[in-house]
Order: structure tokens, then sequence, then C-alpha cells
């Protein structure tokens, strides 16, 4: 019967992929994002059409049309966003990668998650101040679904993705090596 040592050893991340990682994450929230509306839209649309008389129109072509006249607006407004998103994601991971390894060190994965979370909670409330005192947008001033649609559901997605890049992440960082180098 044989044994193998293994031992844990941090595994130094590039910054460069670090935030690549990060970016590219961002990018592709903000993408997914305007799928799920375009999803959303495209069948909150149908079921209006479909509830509605339509003498000589044709359906199917009611709805394709009303899902390209949606989808093209939606996707260029992600593309507009995504570099935001990309810096904005870029410097979570930065932030993330830096406050992991020196606030965990019991190299809890939830801690590490409740990390990420806090850390883009942070920035969500840095954001919030820097609308609120800059532009003069407040909760207040917004529509529940306006609210909800451009600021809320995209800071409960990015916390979310936070806390999960951040468990991610300590895994990452905390793997197991033998020694064998597999």
């Amino acid at each position: 019967m044989s044994t193998i040592a293994y031992r844990e050893v941090r595994v130094q991340l590039s910054w460069g992929e670090v935030v690549r990682t990060g970016a590219l994450i961002g990018v592709a929230l903000t993408y997914a994002y305007a799928l799920a509306f375009l999803l959303y839209a495209t069948l909150r649309a149908t079921f209006t059409l479909v509830t509605m008389p339509w003498p000589d129109a044709g359906l199917l072509g009611t709805v394709i049309a009303t899902t390209a006249s949606l989808a093209i607006p939606a996707l260029v407004l992600a593309t507009l966003l995504a570099v935001p998103a990309a810096l904005l994601g870029a410097l979570t991971a930065v932030l993330v990668y830096t406050v992991i390894p020196r606030l965990n060190a019991a190299r809890s994965p939830v801690q590490a998650a409740l990390i990420g979370g806090a850390i883009a909670l942070a920035v969500v409330a840095v954001i919030q101040l820097g609308l609120e005192y800059g532009l003069g947008v407040t909760v207040a001033s917004l529509t529940l679904s306006t609210y909800l649609f451009w600021l809320g559901l995209p800071a409960v997605t990015y916390v979310v993705a936070a806390a999960i890049g951040g468990a991610r992440l300590n895994l990452r960082l905390h793997t197991p090596h033998s020694p064998y180098g597999w």
C-alpha cells in the first residue's frame, strides 16, 4: 500500500490573469443580463400579442419583428456597457484577489464568498453614492421597475458573481498539490 503525500501550496496567479478574468466575467455578465432582458421582453410582448385580436396579420412575423426590434437596442446597449463592466470586473477581481489571502486565514470557501460579496456591496454603495451626489439620481427619484432594471438586478448579479468568484478564487489559491507536480 502506498501513500501519496500532499501539501498545500498557495498558487500565485499573475495580475494579468486576475484582471483578464475579472474583465471577462464583467463582459459576460453584461451580455447575459441583456439576453435575459431580451427573453423577458420577447415573452411579454408575445403574450400581449397573443391576447390581442389580429385579423389578417401574421402573428409569427409580428413576434419575429418585435424580437428583432428589441434585440438590436439591447445588444447595442450591452456593447456600450461592456467597457465599464469590464473595468468594474477587473477592479473587483483585483480587490478580491488582494483581500482574500489576508482576511481568510482559515481558508474557508464560505468566508471567501462572504468577503467577495462584501467587497461587491462596498463597490455598489460607492456607485450608488456617486450616482446620488454626482448625478442626483436617488432611489426615491426612480420608479421601482426602473430601479430594479438599471440598478437593483445588476447589483444583485454583481454581488452574487463576486461571492462565487471569491469562493472559486479561494479554491484555486489553496488547492492541494502533490510533491510530484500533479
